[in-house]
């Protein structure tokens, strides 16, 4: 039952937030076309990409010093990620309360 692994849906949580970065890690096809190299130029990418895969290995890639530097990490890429380790720690009910819906 995947869906309902806090550590999935944090990871795919992440991913899903940027379209390319989804398409890239759910597609095999184009996983293979475009390597890891040309997906990661982009240091937000580079960044939801460790995040999604330290919260679903349960580690912390992305040191909190450069998460609060904004010079690193924008608002946006901080909520996200913020909101991601939320979902990890207390599951799907996070994302439902966000939308409004209930779980």
């Amino acid at each position: 039952r995947s869906g309902r692994n806090p550590a999935i849906l944090s990871a795919a949580y992440l991913l899903a937030s940027d379209g390319p970065l989804w398409d890239w890690t759910t597609n095999p096809a184009l996983s293979k076309r475009n390597g890891y190299r040309e997906i990661v130029k982009d240091p937000k990418r580079q960044t939801l990409l460790n995040a999604a895969s330290g919260l679903y290995r349960g580690t912390l890639p992305v040191s909190p010093d450069s998460l609060c530097d904004k010079r690193h990490t924008e608002d946006t890429l901080f909520r996200l990620i913020f909101t991601a380790f939320i979902v990890r720690r207390y599951g799907a009910a996070v994302i439902f309360a966000e939308s409004g819906e209930i779980a």
